[in-house]
């Protein structure tokens, strides 16, 4: 019956908001015990001198991992990548490109093509799951 669905519905949605909340924290879940903290920095958590990387690991950490294998897999997957947004379709592509590579907020792209907020992320999960599918299968 009706009663029965609406009820359903609501009982989902509470579930859903006290999972969200717990996920989220306040600043007053993190206050300080005054009691316990003396105003002096805890010894314990610093490291020592010693335990800290040299600058010259992490330069030769940097060099390795910009191999010339590595950047020309790097180009050949941006140049499919862009092959593949520039085949979506009109309406998937223009939210794709505003959102992500213009980086516009999604209130300022669904005014500027007139369209819902889920028809929004609609189009973008569908333009990225194409990119996706697009780039797995040029690189298989």
């Amino acid at each position: 019956s009706l009663h029965t669905w609406i009820c359903a519905i609501l009982i989902h949605k509470a579930k859903d908001r006290g999972i969200r909340e717990n996920r989220q924290r306040t600043f007053s879940d993190y206050e300080l015990e005054t009691a316990h903290w003396s105003g002096e920095p805890d010894p314990s958590r610093l490291r020592l001198r010693r335990e800290w990387p040299w600058p010259t690991a992490f330069s030769r950490q940097l060099w390795d991992d910009r191999t010339p294998e590595k950047l020309l897999a790097s180009r050949q997957t941006t140049a499919c990548m862009w092959h593949a947004i520039e085949t979506l379709p009109t309406h998937q592509k223009e939210v794709l490109i505003l959102r992500d590579v213009q980086g516009i907020h999604t209130k300022e792209v669904c005014q500027q093509l007139k369209i819902s907020e889920t028809n929004f992320y609609v189009r973008l999960h569908r333009a990225r799951e194409r990119v996706k599918v697009a780039v797995e299968a040029a690189l298989a």
